[in-house]
């Protein structure tokens, strides 16, 4: 008897078994594929949406560096600042007398970002509420989830007020 791969083929279709796929198994296959494909997608969506919030945090976390800084370094018997509510950040940071570099103008993404920055007398409750620290809040804000925004809070000697 000979089994070569001819006979075998020929055998094989003449009991109907021709070795191909069936409509159903290609549409199983072309749906799981499609599925995988849907999720592969959806992964990268959500990986891009990550890098532009991680991005954004970080310039919120350079642009409050950047006025904690001017504040620390103002002369602390000269302190005046002024309470500014939801102005953009480059406003608050104007005032405080920096200015934004040329190279990045009003479309990065420090335009779209707003901060409040608040300044008030701390008493301290065993010295009888003599104000002797100012606490500083700074809030800036990128966008409108509650991830989406970075508050600071810091605490300076008064050495404005007589002692």
């Amino acid at each position: 008897m000979n089994n070569s791969p001819q006979r075998i083929r020929a055998r094989a279709i003449r009991q109907g078994q021709d070795g191909g796929f069936t409509f159903i198994e290609v549409v199983i296959a072309l749906a799981v594929m499609a599925s995988a494909a849907g999720i592969i997608i959806g992964m990268q969506g959500a990986a891009l949406r990550r890098t532009v919030r991680d991005s954004n945090a970080q310039q919120a976390m350079l642009a409050t560096r950047r006025v904690m800084a001017s504040i620390e370094a103002m002369d602390p018997k000269n302190f005046t600042i002024q309470n500014q509510d939801n102005q953009p950040i480059a406003t608050i940071l104007q005032n405080l007398g920096i200015t934004q570099s040329a190279d990045r103008g009003d479309t990065g993404p420090m335009s779209a970002m707003t901060a409040s920055l608040v300044v008030e007398d701390w008493p301290i409750p065993l010295l009888q509420g003599e104000a002797v620290m100012k606490r500083v809040i700074l809030r800036v804000v990128w966008g409108p989830g509650l991830d989406e925004a970075l508050e600071v809070l810091y605490l300076l000697p008064d050495l404005t007020s007589p002692q």
